[in-house]
């Protein structure tokens, strides 16, 4: 019997800290291959991304966010007030493309397709474009599904 009170309260233990371990969630995500293989594949396409953590990339000094989901990572479903956000995914799953600063000027989509945006912005309109045509447009405070293709994005 105090065996076995021994082991439960081993085990009880040990679960414990695996659990309270903020690394072991961490080296979880760090070897999740197809994430890893994603992030090389965008940062080739999209030159000057920096990885700034297990399924995001950065560019512009963190102005310009790119975090993948994966089964071992959390999907992100909201945009931060003040940024505007593109999605992979319809009503805002999948990877998101998360903007801090408004700029005029057209920026590249480091996403494959976008299924929807949200702009959680007080000021500026966000427009999509394939090529020199706009396909999309977003006002300050709205979310949207869309099926347009857009492969640039600027904000004004």
């Amino acid at each position: 019997m105090e065996d076995n009170m021994n082991l439960l309260i081993s085990l009880a233990v040990t679960a414990a800290l695996v659990v309270a371990s903020p690394t072991t969630a961490l080296k979880t995500a760090q070897s999740d291959p197809s994430t890893q293989q994603r992030i090389v594949a965008i940062m080739e396409e999209t030159p000057g991304g920096i990885q700034t953590g297990p399924n995001e990339v950065s560019w512009d000094g963190g102005r310009v966010i790119l975090t993948f989901s994966s089964e071992m990572m959390p999907r992100a479903t909201s945009c931060a007030a003040g940024k505007y956000c593109l999605f992979s995914k319809a009503n805002f799953l999948g990877d998101k493309l998360s903007f801090t600063g408004c700029s005029a000027t057209k920026v590249n989509v480091a996403l494959p397709s976008v299924r929807s945006a949200s702009n959680a912005r007080t000021t500026g309109t966000v427009r999509g474009y394939n090529g020199s045509t706009q396909t999309l447009t977003v006002s300050p405070g709205v979310s949207i599904n869309t099926t347009a293709t857009i492969k640039q994005v600027s904000c004004s």
